[in-house]
């Protein structure tokens, strides 16, 4: 996979990553988190996307303090090469 460095934003697109990154989500459980998915192959206007359709990538934010890596900013990649991390 090939590297990609956004200032700030710690990207999620493997299984090592990803145990790192829950790690650190959890060693600060007890502070608020702040989620959004995206989604596809739901209808919005006909279903929730919760339980329905794919989730392509998953981010969030604890605070300008909590380092994931690369950042406070947690990006993670759940498509193309990373399909089923989350």
């Amino acid at each position: 996979k090939q590297k990609i460095k956004i200032p700030s934003v710690t990207l999620v697109r493997t299984v090592e990553e990803a145990k790192y990154a829950l790690d650190i989500l959890l060693k600060n459980k007890n502070r608020y988190h702040a989620w959004d998915t995206e989604t596809i192959d739901v209808n919005i206007k006909e279903v929730s996307p919760v339980g329905n359709g794919k989730v392509l990538c998953a981010s969030c934010f604890i605070g300008r303090d909590v380092d994931f890596g690369n950042g406070p900013r947690l990006f993670i990649d759940n498509y193309g090469d990373s399909l089923g991390l989350i």
